[in-house]
């Protein structure tokens, strides 16, 4: 980093978008977003573990207190459900068990698809929960699944904000689920770990929970915990109602180990030195604390990853790919903000550690890699990034980010964002950044604001953003632009027809960093 910035400078530049957004979140008069769900299930420890094959028939299933009142979405919003579900909620020392019988005056027309485990679900029936285990009301694990017991699991951050597209579907836990057609409708077991969550380790728990079903017969979507049109997402983890009841739970040690070795014998190619090779390597994930994990890598083998999809570029800007690496996957959404840090520009690590979690109301990341050295590099250079952010309020919160990379080609960057709930659906977006290399200390900001309003009927959003010439963080993020050009934009989007509502069936989708957007 330049020292011909003064450190007092970039200290302001940092705190100023904090106080700003401290500032605007506790004033008074508490908005009415803030209200909880009134909805309440209580789990009920068994002594008893239950036979998951999808029949509620084991004795304790009766002993809990069901909870049910599901609330339509569409196609009449707000009023009960035509076939109401009911939820039962057991647990053990090892296991919380969730029990569903979904009510269905015409059990001939149940239909599913059986599909590869995180298919697309077609919108037929289903049902699906989120479970908010720091129960702050930001952050939750998604399970679905369909009359034929097909499993689709993704974590959630920030309530949802992102939609369909901006979940983490990276996340496979391990779960079991099974499900049975009767009489009356159709049953589901499902038996959740937990040693697949995270959740702090505490005497009593209160989670969040909420339920969604799709079901076929009358073309309904209904909510346990009622989330209106113009939140349209189960994933509105704001909105869900609350799991009380769970006592002397423990959340596992959580040590995952992957080593690889390779090795072999031969002469191939009249370049080739005959004799012995070998390779090895290993990804270790680790939960320092129930809130923590380390994860690290040394000389990773990527060979089983998923190729990158062909693209046809027209642009002259790079495209963005995907990350598909294990080592990167582990809360990656944290690190994205205001985009000064891309983690595919780490192409191929040697070694790496990375920290993430979240205490209290504070998400921490820090990731330090070393990269293998590509052309005109020299030496190995190192990245490192350190991210941290904090809840205020409901639904908003306030961060900062700082990224690294060193050698011939580095380039660091600075920065901080808001994230503002005026209110139920609108939010508002604030960034600054600043970028430092080859002693460019003047005219290297970014500033970027947007505002969305989320409604059922009249969506709209604002974005505008200024980039000064000199800007760049070609070598540690993806902020594609012109060099040593400004540029200034303003965009808006106010859609011409209503927006639909979003199903589970589109799961798999995410969002595509290669479009325009207008």
């Amino acid at each position: 980093m330049s020292t011909a910035y003064p450190t007092q400078r970039i200290c302001i530049h940092l705190w100023l978008l904090w106080m700003i957004g401290a500032a605007l979140v506790v004033a008074p008069s508490a908005p009415a977003h803030e209200k909880p769900s009134e909805k309440e299930v209580w789990a009920f420890r068994t002594h008893l573990r239950p036979t998951i094959d999808g029949v509620l028939d084991d004795e304790d299933w009766a002993r809990a207190t069901p909870a049910t009142g599901f609330i339509l979405i569409e196609p009449e919003e707000g009023v009960a459900a035509t076939n109401q579900t009911f939820i039962h909620v057991l647990y053990d020392a090892d296991y919380l068990y969730i029990g569903l019988n979904m009510m269905d005056a015409e059990p001939g027309n149940i239909k599913g698809r059986i599909m590869q485990r995180d298919g697309r679900f077609a919108p037929l029936d289903l049902v699906g929960l989120v479970l908010d285990t720091y129960h702050d009301h930001q952050n939750a694990y998604g399970f679905y699944i369909n009359a034929y017991g097909v499993q689709n699991d993704f974590r959630v951050e920030n309530d949802g904000a992102g939609g369909w597209g901006g979940i983490d579907q990276s996340w496979d836990g391990i779960w079991q689920a099974e499900t049975h057609v009767h009489d009356h409708g159709w049953s589901a077991e499902i038996a959740i770990p937990f040693k697949t969550l995270r959740f702090p380790e505490l005497d009593q728990h209160t989670w969040g929970i909420n339920v969604q079903r799709i079901e076929r017969t009358y073309t309904e979507n209904s909510n346990w915990a009622f989330i209106s049109r113009d939140d349209r997402y189960l994933l509105k983890v704001s909105k869900a109602g609350h799991l009380h009841g769970l006592e002397d739970i423990k959340p596992g040690l959580h040590l995952e180990v992957l080593p690889y070795a390779t090795g072999g014998y031969g002469n191939v190619g009249s370049r080739s030195t005959e004799g012995w090779s070998s390779d090895f390597g290993l990804d270790l994930k680790y939960s320092i604390a129930s809130n923590l994990t380390l994860d690290t890598t040394f000389n990773p083998d990527f060979a089983h990853i998923e190729a990158d999809e062909n693209q046809i570029n027209l642009t002259r800007f790079e495209l963005f790919l995907e990350e598909k690496r294990p080592f990167f996957l582990e809360g990656q959404q944290l690190f994205t903000a205001m985009d000064l840090f891309y983690s595919r520009r780490i192409s191929d690590p040697d070694a790496g550690a990375k920290i993430t979690g979240k205490i209290g109301k504070n998400s921490l990341g820090m990731i330090a890699a070393r990269n293998r050295p590509a052309d005109g590099e020299g030496d190995h250079p190192h990245f490192g990034v350190l991210r941290l952010k904090r809840d205020l309020g409901v639904n908003s919160s306030i961060g900062a980010l700082v990224v690294g990379k060193d050698g011939p080609l580095g380039q660091q960057a600075v920065g901080s964002d808001l994230v503002l709930s005026v209110d139920d659906n609108a939010k508002l977006f604030l960034n600054s950044a600043m970028s430092f290399g080859a002693d460019i200390d003047q005219d290297n900001k970014m500033y970027s604001g947007s505002f969305r309003y989320n409604s059922d009927r009249f969506p709209f959003g604002i974005r505008g953003s200024w980039i000064e010439p000199k800007f760049n963080v070609d070598q540690i993020g993806f902020i594609p632009h012109d060099a040593d050009v400004g540029e200034r934009e303003f965009s808006a989007l106010v859609p011409v027809l209503p927006s639909p509502i979003a199903h589970p069936s589109d799961l798999s989708l995410t969002p595509d960093r290669n479009a325009s957007v207008g």
